[in-house]
C-alpha cells in the first residue's frame, strides 16, 4: 500500500515537473533575446539623436527661406494687382467682343426668321375652311351620333342575348306546341289520375274484404286442427257434452273435420291468388299515377317556357325594328368642303375627323395672327440690336488702349514668379524632408518604446522561468528520492516479509497435510503464489486425479494453516472463532476418527461445524439439527 501510494505521489510530482519544465523551456531564448534587445535599444537611441540634430538643421534653413519669400511676395503683390487689372480688361474686351459678334449674328438670325415668318404666313393663307358649321354644332352632332351608336350597340347586344335565350329555351320544349293544347292535355291527364286513384280505392276495399275472409279461414283451420288432435286421442270427449265418444263416431267427426280443413285450404289458395292479383294491379296503378303526374309536371314546365319564348320573340322583333331605325340615323352625310381619303365606319367618326380639321383651320388662323405679331417684334429688335452694336464697338476701342498701358507697366516685374516658385519649391522640399524626418523620428520613438516594452516583458518572462526552473529542481529531488529510494525499499521489505510468511505458511501447511493424508509417497507444498501443489514420488499431480477425500483433506489443511498463521500474525485473532462448512466431505471412517484430535489441538475457543456426518457428533460438545418444513427452517438442539 505504501509503495502504491508512493507511486501515485511520484506520478503527481512528475506531472508537476512537466508543468514546471514547460515554464522554463524558453529560458535560454529569453536570455538571448534580452541581449539582442539591449543592443537594439542602444542602436535605436543613437539613431534618434541623429534624427533630432538633422531636424534642427532643416528648421534653420526653412526660416531663411521664409525671410526671402517675404520680400518676393511684396513685389509679387504689386505685379498681381497689375495682372488682375490687365486680366479684367482682357475679360472685358473679350466679353464685349463676344457680345458684339453675338449681336451681329442675332441681327442676321432675326432677319432670317422675319423672312421665314413671311413665308409661313403665305402658306397658312392657302388653307381653306373645311365646313360652314361651327365647333359647337359639330359637338352636338357628335353627341347625337355617339348616343345613337351606343343605343345601337346596346340594342344589338340585347338582340343577341334574346336570340341566345330563345335558342336555349327551345332546346328544352316543343316550340310549335300551342298553350291551349297543352292545357287540354293536362286536364285529360288529371282525369286519368283521378280514375286510377278511384280504382286503387276499390282495390283496397277488395283487399280488406279478402284479407278478412283469409283470417277467418285460417282461424277456422286452426280450431279444426286442434279439435282433430283431441278426437284422435283415446277416450276422446265430445266437445259439447264432454261424454266419451265412440270410436266410430269419433272417426266420423275427424273425417268431417279433415274435409272442412281441405275445403278451407282450397278457398285460402283462391283468396291468396286474389290478394296477389290485387297487389299487382295496385302496383301497376301506382306506377301509372306516378307516370301521369310526371307527364303533367313536364307539360306544366313547358307552358311558362313557351310563354317566355313568345315574349322574347316579340321583344327581339321590336329590337330589330329599333336597330334598323338607328342605322338610318347613323348614315354618314358628307360635307362638300371636307375632302379626305380616310374611310369612316360610322357618322360619329366622320364628324370627329371634321371637327379635328376645323380646329386645325382655326388654329392656323390664330397662328397667322401670332406669326405677324412675332414678325413685327423681331423687326423692332433688329433696330435695337443695330444701335447697341455701334455703342459696343466704341467701348471695345477704349478698353484696348487701357490694356496696352497696364501691360507695359507689368514688364518691370518679369521673373518674380519664378523666384517665388523656386523659393516655394525649396521650402516644400525642406518641408517634405522635415515631414519624413518627423515620421521617421516618430517611428523610431515608437520602435524604441516597443523595444522597452519587449525588454520589460522578456525580463518578466525570464524571472518567471527562473522560478519554474527552481521549482523543477526541487520537484526533481522529491521524485528521485521517491522512485529511486522509497519505492525500491518498500518492494524489498514487502518481498522479504512475503517470503518469510510463505515459508512459515508452507511449514504449517505441510504439517497439516501429513496429518490429513497418511500416504508417504505423496507430499504437498505452497508455491510463491500461495497455491498448494501436490507431488507423488517427486512428480506434480493435477488435482483432477485426486479422490473426493483427498481434495477435502488438501482444502482442510489449507484452511487450518490459514487459521494458525492468522492467529500467530494478528493480535486480534489470538482467541478466535473457527467455522467450517462440510470439512469432512468424502472422508473415510479412519480419517473421521482423526478429526476430533485435530480440532482439540487447534485450541480455538469455539468451533462451529456444518456437516451431514453423524460420526462427528461423538466428539462435539453441542449438536443442533436444522430441518425445513413448508418452506420454513427450524433449529433444534439434540440431547
Amino acid at each position: 500500500i505504501a509503495a502504491g501510494n508512493a507511486k501515485m505521489v511520484a506520478a503527481a510530482i512528475k506531472s508537476k515537473m512537466i508543468e514546471a519544465q514547460m515554464g522554463f523551456r524558453d529560458l535560454d531564448r529569453f536570455a538571448e533575446e534580452l541581449e539582442d534587445n539591449a543592443k537594439e535599444i542602444a542602436k535605436t537611441e543613437n539613431m534618434l539623436e541623429k534624427q533630432r540634430e538633422e531636424k534642427r538643421t532643416l528648421d534653420d534653413a526653412a526660416k531663411a527661406i521664409d525671410d526671402q519669400m517675404g520680400t518676393l511676395q511684396k513685389e509679387e503683390g504689386v505685379r498681381n494687382e497689375l495682372e488682375s487689372a490687365i486680366q479684367l480688361l482682357a475679360n472685358d474686351i473679350k466679353n464685349k467682343t463676344v457680345r458684339l459678334e453675338g449681336m451681329i449674328a442675332q441681327i442676321q438670325s432675326e432677319k432670317t426668321e422675319i423672312e421665314d415668318k413671311r413665308k409661313e404666313i403665305a402658306e397658312y393663307e392657302q388653307i381653306k375652311r373645311p365646313t360652314d358649321k361651327g365647333i359647337e354644332q359639330i359637338k352636338e352632332e357628335i353627341a347625337d351620333a355617339r348616343e345613337n351608336n351606343n343605343r345601337l350597340i346596346g340594342l344589338k347586344t340585347k338582340a343577341e342575348s334574346l336570340e341566345s335565350q330563345i335558342q336555349r329555351l327551345s332546346e328544352s320544349c316543343d316550340t310549335h306546341a300551342r298553350i291551349e293544347d297543352l292545357e287540354d292535355r293536362i286536364r285529360r291527364l288529371d282525369d286519368g289520375i283521378k280514375d286510377a286513384e278511384a280504382e286503387v280505392g276499390r282495390l283496397g276495399e277488395r283487399q280488406k274484404e279478402s284479407q278478412s275472409i283469409k283470417s277467418r279461414l285460417e282461424l277456422d283451420n286452426e280450431n279444426m286442427k286442434k279439435n282433430l288432435d283431441e278426437l284422435m286421442k283415446i277416450d276422446a270427449q265430445c266437445p259439447v257434452c264432454e261424454n266419451i265418444l265412440e270410436e266410430e263416431y269419433a272417426n266420423d267427426l275427424a273425417q268431417r273435420r279433415r274435409e272442412r280443413i281441405a275445403e278451407n285450404d282450397g278457398r285460402l289458395e283462391e283468396i291468396i291468388e286474389t290478394l296477389q292479383e290485387i297487389a299487382d294491379a295496385d302496383k301497376r296503378l301506382v306506377l301509372d299515377i306516378k307516370r301521369l303526374k310526371d307527364e303533367i309536371l313536364d307539360v306544366q314546365r313547358q307552358i311558362p317556357i313557351i310563354q317566355d319564348i313568345k315574349t322574347k320573340r316579340e321583344q327581339l322583333e321590336k329590337r330589330r325594328h329599333e336597330i334598323e331605325g338607328l342605322k338610318e340615323l347613323n348614315t354618314i352625310i358628307k360635307d362638300e368642303n371636307f375632302v379626305t381619303d380616310e374611310k369612316f365606319s360610322d357618322r360619329e367618326s366622320y364628324l370627329r375627323a371634321l371637327q379635328t380639321k376645323l380646329k386645325n383651320y382655326q388654329n392656323v388662323q390664330a397662328d397667322i395672327t401670332r406669326v405677324r405679331d412675332e414678325m413685327l417684334k423681331k423687326e423692332e429688335r433688329v433696330k435695337e440690336y443695330t444701335s447697341a452694336k455701334n455703342d459696343l464697338f466704341f467701348e471695345i476701342r477704349e478698353a484696348q488702349a487701357e490694356y496696352d498701358k497696364k501691360t507695359a507697366e507689368c514688364t518691370v516685374f518679369e521673373g518674380i514668379a519664378q523666384k517665388i516658385k523656386d523659393a516655394q519649391q525649396e521650402k516644400k522640399h525642406i518641408g517634405e524632408r522635415n515631414l519624413k524626418l518627423e515620421r521617421k523620428s516618430g517611428s523610431t520613438v515608437t520602435y524604441l518604446d516597443g523595444l522597452n516594452d519587449t525588454k520589460n516583458r522578456l525580463t518578466r518572462d525570464r524571472d518567471i522561468a527562473l522560478q519554474y526552473e527552481k521549482k523543477y529542481t526541487k520537484l526533481g529531488n522529491y521524485h528521485a528520492w521517491m522512485t529511486d529510494f522509497f519505492i525500491v525499499i518498500m518492494g524489498i521489505i514487502e518481498k522479504q516479509v512475503m517470503i518469510s510468511i510463505q515459508q512459515n505458511f508452507n511449514e504449517i501447511y505441510q504439517q497439516w497435510f501429513s496429518r490429513m493424508i497418511d500416504d508417504p509417497t505423496k507430499s504437498s507444498r505452497i508455491d510463491e503464489d500461495f497455491t498448494p501443489l501436490v507431488e507423488q514420488d517427486g512428480v506434480e499431480l493435477p488435482t483432477d486425479y485426486f479422490s473426493g477425500g483427498e481434495k477435502t483433506s488438501v482444502a482442510l489443511a489449507y484452511r487450518l494453516t490459514l487459521n494458525t498463521l492468522m492467529r500467530q500474525e494478528t493480535e486480534s485473532l489470538k482467541s478466535n472463532l473457527l467455522i467450517l462448512d462440510e470439512p469432512t466431505d468424502g472422508f473415510s471412517r479412519a480419517q473421521l476418527s482423526k478429526i476430533g484430535q485435530i480440532f482439540r489441538e487447534i485450541d480455538s475457543q469455539q468451533i462451529i461445524l456444518v456437516s451431514h456426518e453423524r460420526e462427528l457428533e461423538s466428539f462435539v460438545d453441542n449438536t443442533f439439527r436444522v430441518t425445513k418444513e413448508v418452506g420454513m427452517s427450524y433449529v433444534s438442539k439434540v440431547g
